[in-house]
């Protein structure tokens, strides 16, 4: 038998750091690490896998003799701190009710790039590096995001002068994380999709007409691999009715549970199929709420 060891193994403290940073006696150690994995499995939970969908990214444990301190980074700080710090203050004290000891006052730090997908960073951060297929990359934001986890990323776009900033962007990143990722400006509307298959296919807000959607989707569907995962995200159709001012097409316009309709129910695990809400501003400067559609689809190996 092969003896398979998890990527992050090998980048912890070169390209990667520690999710965890303590020390411990042999006879505490196995006690600290359930602990840690409570935490991360309560804080996911709440967070990012019901209201508010925080797109919390990472989750940062260290403790001391007196105390234990949790760090987190997230494209929406605002939904993790709460009106006068209320909904932190609150984390804090369901963690301590958790564990039974002191948690010092969580810190929580903003992931900087307004570009990237806070429901990719929600739904992929946990998911072991492969091969990921990035349709849309616009400015490439997201798969410099993928490749620094050490994803392999062939990311597409329509526009070849998106593609020549997304490489500059990937440039500024760095040549490992350049080195990952393969661009392709091709229409997927009408060219095939590059060869798979991928561990993750990732799609955000690429809108069409449903027929012309529908046989896309099915295609970016065909290219995971048995075991991977799908994860498609564009506007509900409800922000139509906002002051957001969508333009009025709502033949496309899609929810989660028509993409998920159209999955062969014996040949994949529906992970998630739901309205997301998050906060964005109005024309006139007014706060709307919107909601995305998310379906995340893991294909059964």
């Amino acid at each position: 038998m092969g003896q398979k060891v998890n990527p992050i193994g090998f980048r912890t403290g070169i390209t990667e750091d520690w999710k965890s940073r303590w020390y411990a006696p042999k006879q505490a150690y196995g006690d600290f690490l359930v602990e840690d994995f409570r935490v991360r499995k309560l804080i996911d939970g709440k967070l990012n896998r019901r209201p508010p969908f925080a797109a919390v990214s990472d989750i940062l444990i260290e403790r001391t003799r007196e105390e234990v301190t949790v760090t987190l980074r997230t494209a929406r700080p605002g939904l993790v701190i709460g009106p006068k710090g209320a909904e932190v203050d609150k984390l804090r004290e369901e963690l301590e009710d958790l564990i039974k000891r002191k948690v010092a006052p969580i810190k929580v730090i903003e992931i900087k790039n307004p570009d990237l997908n806070a429901q990719l960073v929600a739904e992929a951060s946990d998911l072991k590096p492969g091969r990921a297929l990035d349709v849309g990359s616009g400015e490439g934001a997201d798969a410099v995001w993928l490749a620094r986890r050490g994803w392999q990323v062939t990311a597409t776009d329509l526009a070849q002068t998106a593609l020549d900033r997304a490489a500059a962007h990937a440039a500024t990143a760095g040549g490992e994380v350049a080195q990952r990722i393969t661009w392709h400006q091709i229409d997927l509307r009408h060219d095939p999709v590059p060869a798979g298959p991928y561990d993750l296919v990732s799609s955000h807000f690429f809108h069409l007409p449903e027929r012309e959607r529908t046989e896309l989707y099915a295609r970016l569907a065909d290219a995971v691999a048995p075991g991977g995962t799908l994860l498609i995200v564009g506007h509900h159709p409800s922000d139509l009715r906002t002051a957001i001012h969508r333009p009025h097409f709502p033949d496309m316009m899609f929810t989660a549970e028509q993409l998920a309709a159209d999955l062969d129910p014996n040949g994949w695990d529906m992970m998630v199929a739901e309205s997301r809400p998050r906060a964005a501003t109005g024309h006139d400067g007014e706060p709307v709420t919107i909601h995305d559609a998310v379906l995340v689809a893991r294909r059964r190996a």
